[in-house]
C-alpha cells in the first residue's frame, strides 16, 4: 500500500484498531504523527479514549511576501536547490524519496476539524519549537474542547527527546 495522503494514514490505522478489535485506544502523534491523530480523533470513533499531540502540525502558514518570493525564484535550478537546504523543513530535507508524499499530507489546514474532536486530548509543546510555533499549540488548546497544553521549557520539535523526563511525567499523568 503506497500512502500518499492523510486520509491513506488514518484508513491505515483505523485498519489496525478495527483488524485488532483495540478499544479504548490512546493515540500518541508527533508532528505529522500528531495531524493523523487530528483527523481520526475528528471522526470521533468509539474505539479511541484519549489523544496526545506533541508538537504536531496541522495549521496552516500564513505566507508573507518573502516566502511568495522565494517561492517563485525556487524555481530556478541553483535555487531550488539551495533553497532546500536553506529554507527546508528537517522533514522535508530528510524525506528524499517521499518528498511528494510529505507535500501532499503537510497541505492541508486541520484547523476546522480541531473543534470536532471530542475526547480528553493531551497538547505537548516545545517551548523552542520553530518547525511548529508554540502559537500552534495555543490554538489548538483553545480549539479543542478537553485540552490540556503542556510547554517543555528550553525544548524544541521534538520535545520528548530534549527533555524526556518532563514529558513522561506530562504523558503519563494523562493517561492515567
Amino acid at each position: 500500500m503506497t500512502l500518499g495522503s492523510i486520509i491513506d494514514y488514518v484508513s491505515s490505522i483505523e485498519s489496525f484498531i478495527n483488524k485488532l478489535n483495540l478499544d479504548n485506544v490512546i493515540l500518541i502523534g508527533h508532528s505529522l504523527g500528531g495531524r493523523i491523530c487530528i483527523k481520526l480523533a475528528s471522526k470521533n470513533p468509539p474505539s479511541l479514549k484519549k489523544i496526545v499531540l506533541v508538537d504536531s502540525a496541522g495549521i496552516e502558514k500564513e505566507k508573507n511576501d518573502l516566502f511568495k518570493y522565494f517561492g517563485e525564484l525556487k524555481k530556478i535550478p541553483v535555487i531550488k536547490n539551495l533553497g532546500i537546504k536553506l529554507f527546508g523543513s528537517r522533514d522535508y530535507k530528510d524525506s528524499k524519496g517521499m518528498r511528494e508524499t510529505l507535500k501532499a499530507v503537510v497541505s492541508e489546514d486541520l484547523t476546522p476539524f480541531l473543534s470536532l474532536i471530542q475526547f480528553p486530548t493531551l497538547i505537548v509543546w516545545g517551548e523552542k519549537d520553530k518547525d511548529t510555533p508554540l502559537s500552534d499549540g495555543q490554538l489548538m488548546n483553545n480549539l479543542i474542547k478537553e485540552s490540556k497544553l503542556v510547554v517543555i521549557e528550553d525544548a524544541t520539535h521534538f520535545s520528548f527527546l530534549d527533555k524526556p523526563i518532563e514529558f513522561t511525567d506530562a504523558v503519563k499523568e494523562f493517561i492515567v
